[in-house]
């Protein structure tokens, strides 16, 4: 698994720790992660199955809609990515107190 250069952070991300679940895009087929950070453009994602660069993936967190990301950089079994679309910064805090680590 590859791992990229450092990518400069845009907002603060906030710690917490929530079960996700991922799906490459165009398939049906579902994996599991844990959410190990989340900020409006972006989060950090663990899962034991590694994701490579640039994957598109699906990912849902509890009950929001399936959200469009791309994996953006990989460390070992964490990976991070880039949302399609950002987050409403009220969601994120949302989120970050209720599953905060």
């Amino acid at each position: 698994m590859g791992q990229s250069e450092h990518v400069p952070r845009r907002e603060q991300r906030l710690a917490l720790a929530v079960s996700v679940t991922v799906r490459h895009r165009g398939s049906t087929r579902q994996i599991t992660g844990e959410l190990a950070d989340l900020s409006e453009n972006g989060c950090k994602l663990l899962t034991n199955e590694p994701l490579k660069l640039g994957t598109e993936i699906l990912i849902r967190i509890s009950t929001l809609q399936p959200m469009a990301a791309t994996v953006v950089w990989t460390r070992g079994e964490y990976a991070g990515l880039l949302f399609e679309w950002p987050m409403h910064y009220t969601v994120v805090e949302h989120y970050a107190s209720l599953f905060a680590s």
